[in-house]
């Protein structure tokens, strides 16, 4: 006798009372397992979730979450859907349940205008077919002691007791708006996401008058010093940071520091033949290409424009022709001539993320037009690199 398969009917909107089947499939799949406490913290920390679930046979077969944030590009606010979670029970793999869950989130941005989607994937090549594409990587530096030691300057005084979140949070800002892609950061966000780990020690860099201008958040454990956050408002406060590190000389053989693309400690010490471990991290995509490219600062002048023709088979109604002018930028699907340039949803985003160039690009044939198509739309950019600190 033939069986007959489970038909996926509906996507839900999963909600409290779910909450103990979304966290059994959580812990399963994502092989943890959760007390009380820890499970109390999972339900908090859910409640700025948006939960897409399928049920199959009355039991939850896959879900997926959604975090409403906002990021920084080239200094300004974008909205950003953080996808996390996503999950399936083996027996009821094969039924495309993680698909559809990310085909009903995105479309659901969409219709949000909210501009991008962050994730991190357990397959890249999977996400890639969704159109997400790499755009940040996670770069940790593993220093031995002896090739950290420097004439490193301290400035201002430390505290470490009775931080302030509004302290932190300040620093955090100006360090992260150097970056494009880092995010912003709420209360809850600091408290459930970042200040974490009993276990880790802070302190807080003020200057003379007491303006908060670094900090630093790391953990001591066999014979390593850690970093597990650092940031600062300038070059000298970062050296005072390495100034602090180094009092534990005595006591460590290591530091194990997260940073980024083009840190200059390398360049600085005597000998930068220490372990440099990089991996792709995060992944994006935009999601409203027209509000994304009208919000998106481009440093166009005059009379002048530039056409992009987008390519999106996963959101096909992003595709298009893109008129994008120092006074406006405005999708058509009439394309009345061969000037423009040709790219697909993947690689805009990284290219505007500042994780790719145009030369880039160029040199892989993943982008296509006029060589003074090119060099207009690369002189338009002036990309700061992508860092994100966080992890969801």
């Amino acid at each position: 006798m033939k069986k007959v398969g489970v038909i996926i009917k509906n996507i839900l909107n999963l909600t409290k009372k779910d909450y103990p089947e979304i966290f059994k499939l959580s812990e399963y799949a994502f092989q943890y397992e959760l007390d009380k406490e820890a499970f109390d913290k999972k339900c908090l920390e859910a409640e700025r979730h948006k939960i897409y679930g399928i049920k199959l046979e009355d039991k939850l077969a896959g879900k997926l979450h959604m975090i409403p944030l906002e990021v920084y590009i080239q200094g300004r606010l974008f909205t950003m859907g953080g996808i996390s979670s996503v999950a399936t029970w083996p027996e009821y793999s094969g039924k495309r349940i993680a698909e559809k869950l990310i085909k009903r989130s995105l479309t659901d941005l969409q219709d949000e205008h909210i501009t991008l989607a962050y994730l991190h994937p357990f397959n890249a090549g999977f996400y890639r077919r969704f159109g997400f594409e790499f755009a940040f990587d996670s770069i940790d530096y593993i220093v031995p002691v002896e090739k950290l030691r420097h004439s490193w300057e301290k400035l201002g005084s430390i505290q470490r007791d009775d931080v302030k979140l509004s302290e932190l949070n300040q620093v955090y800002e100006t360090f992260v708006q150097r970056f494009n892609g880092g995010l912003k950061r709420d209360e809850k966000w600091w408290k459930q996401r970042v200040l974490t780990d009993d276990q880790a020690e802070m302190i807080l860099l003020k200057d003379d008058n007491e303006n908060p201008q670094a900090y630093l958040i790391y953990k001591l454990q066999n014979s390593r010093l850690e970093v597990l956050e650092m940031a600062y408002t300038n070059q000298a406060y970062k050296e005072s940071i390495y100034h602090f590190i180094m009092k534990h000389q005595a006591t460590i053989t290591d530091v194990k520091l997260p940073t980024y693309e083009s840190d200059l400690l390398s360049y600085i010490v005597s000998d930068p033949t220490f372990n440099q471990e990089k991996q792709p991290y995060f992944m994006a995509r935009i999601v409203d290409v027209e509000n994304f490219l009208k919000e998106y600062p481009f440093e166009i002048k005059n009379d002048s424009f530039i056409n992009l023709f987008v390519t999106d088979d996963f959101l096909m109604s992003n595709t298009g022709l893109y008129k994008i002018s120092a006074t406006e930028v405005f999708k058509t699907d009439n394309i009345e001539s061969t000037d423009y340039l040709a790219i697909n949803i993947s690689d805009l985003t990284a290219l505007l993320m500042g994780y790719k160039t145009v030369e880039d690009l160029k040199a892989l044939n993943k982008i296509q037009g006029s060589d003074d198509g090119l060099n207009k739309l690369d002189s338009l950019l002036n990309l700061q690199p992508t860092y994100l600190l966080d992890y969801f």
